[in-house]
């Protein structure tokens, strides 16, 4: 309704109000962004820092939270190549390797995040949580303009935004099953840990993932754009998305490049042509992204540390039978929403059906970085859910049962799919308030002295020798390089795994300690809880090593080779 719609004058404070209202609509649609759009984004954010906030109040007397919780092998990491660039460097050296390979613009994003808290004097952890939730709340409104290109009714994108940002499978079933292996539960619950595939689980871990499936949205979104249009502006577009694919997560450029190719030729099978044309564009847009992705691949292998692990990060799919938990109902929905627009046939629903039936077909392809291709994948399963639960199992529900009883129903699905991330955020939130000796989540005093002792004397290209999970967050708390500390990122870890458990064993002569030491180069040994664990060497009386830290769990020693 409008002023001129009213029968009766209007006093000034209802006249005042009104054209306050009109111009405030109108300013909403002109940003496009609806204001529930923005709650949305709040509560995302908001639940996804829970745990973390917990852990800072948790934490007990003379410890601090390190801000690592979900996934704390690879977490740790980011913060270590966030500590090159803190350190002043542009170019990725791997920080669990002894041996440095030739320095790559790789992991970009946390090396500038690591410039970034140089300049703000911010820590590391407070940055990557930052980056992390910026990134969070870019995926929610680039996630809602993507969806609102594929879906016209405002219930629907409602519904597809929820099901995108607070809903998994049912793999929340199975911890309540007894005498299952650790394996299997892994197995059958991907929707848990699966940071690829499920939003929720996305945000607890980290940033790039979310920016990533922004830029492959945003390239998608281009592509199709340029292919319908012709209009140039949209190359640029695909050209800073598809370079920021290929520093993130390359792979993915495979995923958008058979979406877009599917639209190709999808547009030129009625007329039977080969769309020439259209093959040039897409060559055209991806040239930036795939040369550059090649080139660092090309170099990756060339170098033996970096080829190490690319070899080792094994990230296989979930067998089929676990994969059923991945997105439990929405499976359904989402099968039921691609019949939908398969006979609908519509142009703008191609992209979305096509992302969804290519990473169906290439997520069991041969090679050690299967599950990789998921990633966004929830974009699209999101919103054939939503298209199926209105335009097809609804209308179907309608005929048998009241408009409140299918309300109901709708209702219980959600919940029964928001169950995994509910059980997620709760395991997290219970494992701080009740794990507080972990020394990955909290940082203890002794620990934070020999950290504090590395920070003022310590490089980036001096190497500490301590054990797996020591190894794996010194690297991200001080300037240094672990010997052994991730399971891809250091160079043949099961065999420097059983070096340092032979090091660390009285029975080991000190000639093979002093040939290890030597080998790899070695500046520091951390002696630890972890570390004693492994045996009775006394590090104090071998004369090679120098006690430089000492407090009463944790020592730290500097390496003094004698002479040759």
């Amino acid at each position: 309704m409008t002023i001129l719609d009213t029968a009766r004058p209007l006093t000034a404070f209802q006249l005042r109000h009104r054209m306050r209202d009109i111009v405030h609509t109108r300013s909403c649609e002109r940003c496009r962004t609806p204001y529930w759009v923005w709650g949305m984004a709040a509560l995302f954010l908001l639940v996804g820092t829970v745990p973390y906030a917990v852990a800072w109040f948790a934490a007990p007397a003379g410890a601090t939270a390190t801000g690592v919780i979900s996934n704390p092998l690879d977490t740790n990491s980011y913060l270590a190549n966030m500590q090159q660039g803190h350190q002043g460097r542009w170019l990725y050296v791997l920080p669990y390797t002894a041996f440095a390979n030739r320095p790559l613009p790789l992991f970009s994003f946390y090396i500038v995040l690591g410039h970034l808290a140089r300049l703000t004097v911010l820590s590391l952890p407070l940055v990557f949580h930052l980056a992390r939730l910026a990134c969070g709340a870019l995926f929610v409104l680039a996630a809602y303009h993507f969806i609102a290109r594929y879906l016209e009714r405002p219930a629907e994108r409602r519904l597809a935004l929820f099901i995108l940002l607070f809903t998994g499978g049912t793999g929340w079933i199975v911890p309540l099953v007894p005498g299952l292996s650790e394996i299997t539960r892994t197995d059958m619950t991907p929707d848990l840990w699966l940071f690829d595939a499920v939003s929720f689980v996305a945000l607890l871990n980290n940033g790039h993932c979310m920016l990533n499936m922004v830029l492959m949205m945003g390239m998608i979104v281009a592509g199709e754009r340029l292919l319908a249009s012709k209009e140039w502006r949209w190359v640029a577009v695909a050209w800073l998305c598809g370079l920021g694919i290929a520093l993130v997560h390359a792979h993915q450029l495979a995923v958008v490049g058979l979406v877009l190719a599917g639209q190709a030729l999808w547009r030129a099978w009625p007329a039977r042509r080969i769309p020439w044309q259209a093959a040039g564009l897409l060559a055209l847009i991806f040239a930036p992204g795939g040369l550059l992705a090649g080139a660092l691949t090309l170099q990756s292998y060339a170098d033996p540390q970096l080829a190490s692990w690319l070899k080792q990060g094994n990230t296989y799919t979930p067998p089929v039978w676990g994969m059923v938990n991945l997105y439990g109902p929405v499976w359904a929905l989402a099968l039921a929403g691609a019949w939908h627009l398969a006979r609908q046939n519509r142009a703008t629903a191609r992209g979305v059906l096509l992302w969804f039936l290519t990473v169906l077909t290439m997520i069991y392809l041969p090679v050690n970085f299967q599950r990789r291709f998921m990633e966004g994948w929830h974009v699209p399963v999101s919103i054939l859910a939503a298209t199926g639960w209105v335009h097809e199992i609804a209308p179907r529900l309608q005929r048998a049962l009241t408009a409140r009883a299918v309300c109901l129903v709708l209702i219980l699905l959600l919940v029964l799919v928001t169950a995994s991330p509910a059980h997620t955020l709760l395991t997290f939130t219970r494992y701080v308030v009740q794990r507080t000796d972990d020394p990955l989540v909290y940082a203890h005093a002794d620990e934070r002295g020999a950290v504090d002792w590395l920070r003022e004397h310590a490089t980036l290209d001096e190497v500490t020798l301590s054990y797996f999970y020591s190894g794996n967050w010194l690297p991200a708390r001080a300037p240094v390089r672990s010997f052994l500390g991730h399971w891809s990122l250091t160079a043949e870890v099961a065999r420097r795994m059983g070096e340092v458990e032979d090091f660390f064993d009285a029975a080991t002569p000190d000639a093979e300690r002093l040939g290890l030491l030597k080998a790899f180069g070695i500046d520091y040994v951390y002696v630890g809880p972890d570390e004693r664990a492994l045996g009775d060497f006394d590090a104090r009386r071998a004369p090679y090593l120098a006690l430089v830290y000492d407090s009463p769990s944790v020592q730290l020693y500097r390496v003094v080779l004698p002479n040759p």
